[in-house]
């Protein structure tokens, strides 16, 4: 595939090749200005809360297709995985020019070079932490970095063969059950374990029942639910993906939460709903964990994003980090 088609290919990151632009219509009133009365003071009240204060922050500045983003608490601090995907390179191309910056709290301290100039990644796509490690899915293995020391050689994964009929292999994104690690195959219309992710050379099997999902993309832990998002094809707009919930122990029998479909990147939790973007329209969505049923939470195409990756989140902030993997911006939005 050209470069522009394996971008749109990487979990709709680049589906919207274009930023769509409006034109403002500058209208006058037909009627005259009318005069103040100047014996009534004006109303010089604070405004709303809401409106005083903004509730986006953008960090930009040396990404390079920045593609997931991810809170660790325990680190305090931000984690985002850049594919850095080069002019005419493959996405199963092992490069090793991708890489994972991290971000302070405060959003001030942004390092690119958090993995020293040994550790390089390839196609580094969605990633988690859990007890000080961070796993980040790259192309065809699962890649364990101390968190505590990052520039120490990593332990990866054997190799995962592609499936029979995928044109590709694609790991994307990770969660973490218990020891465990899961992986979605966006290609390979699959699920992934990796049962000792942190021994060298540890290989993944096919997990759970269902093999035929339609570009599976996210992934969340929800107690002893897993919770799928899917892309759909990524070259046709038309097609839109589902969100399936199974159990976490089996993978058996998954079943489609609700009716809202979308082409779905990221999925996250704030209190009983889901929040998942949809990363063609840059928007992220509060989505009912019991219902499926689903409400605009924002539109980042407002501030200028081209397209909503794998988003992450801080329960604490109650702030959504949301990678702009077209932009190479990273946006902040906290919850009202």
């Amino acid at each position: 595939m050209k470069r522009t088609q394996q971008l749109i290919g990487i979990g709709a990151w680049m589906i919207a090749t274009a930023l769509l632009t409006g034109q403002a219509c500058d209208t006058q009133s037909q009627n005259p200005t009318p005069t103040p009365d100047l014996a009534v003071a004006p109303d010089l009240a604070t405004p709303p809360a809401d409106l005083a204060v903004s509730r986006i922050n953008k960090v930009t500045g040396g990404f390079e297709q920045p593609e997931s983003i991810f809170w660790d608490s325990a680190s305090s601090a931000w984690y985002v995985s850049n594919i850095s995907l080069g002019a005419g390179a493959q996405l199963g191309t092992k490069d090793n020019k991708g890489w994972i910056t991290r971000i302070s709290a405060d959003l001030k301290t942004v390092d690119h070079n958090w993995l020293g100039a040994n550790n390089k990644l390839s196609t580094p796509a969605g990633i988690r932490i859990s007890a000080g490690t961070l796993y980040v899915a790259d192309i065809d293995q699962l890649v364990a970095v101390s968190v505590t020391n990052p520039t120490a050689a990593p332990v990866r994964s054997a190799a995962v063969p592609k499936a029979g009929t995928a044109p590709a292999i694609l790991l994307n994104d990770v969660v973490v059950d218990g020891t465990s690690v899961l992986v979605t195959d966006t290609f390979g219309s699959r699920l992934i374990k990796f049962a000792t992710p942190n021994v060298a050379n540890n290989t993944g099997a096919v997990f759970g029942t269902m093999t035929n999902f339609k570009f599976p993309n996210g992934l969340f832990l929800d107690g002893t639910n897993l919770i799928l998002v899917e892309t759909e094809d990524f070259s046709m707009p038309n097609l839109q993906g589902k969100i399936y919930k199974m159990p976490v122990a089996t993978g058996a029998n998954p079943t489609q939460l609700g009716t809202f479909t979308g082409k779905f990147d990221g999925i996250e939790k704030d209190g009983t709903d889901y929040l998942i973007s949809d990363n063609p329209s840059a928007t992220v969505y509060r989505v009912n964990s019991t219902t499926g049923a689903q409400t605009k939470l924002y539109d980042f195409k407002v501030d200028g994003a081209m397209v909503a990756a794998d988003i992450g989140y801080d329960p604490v902030m109650r702030r959504i980090g949301v990678p702009d993997l077209n932009g190479n911006t990273i946006y902040f939005y906290d919850l009202p």
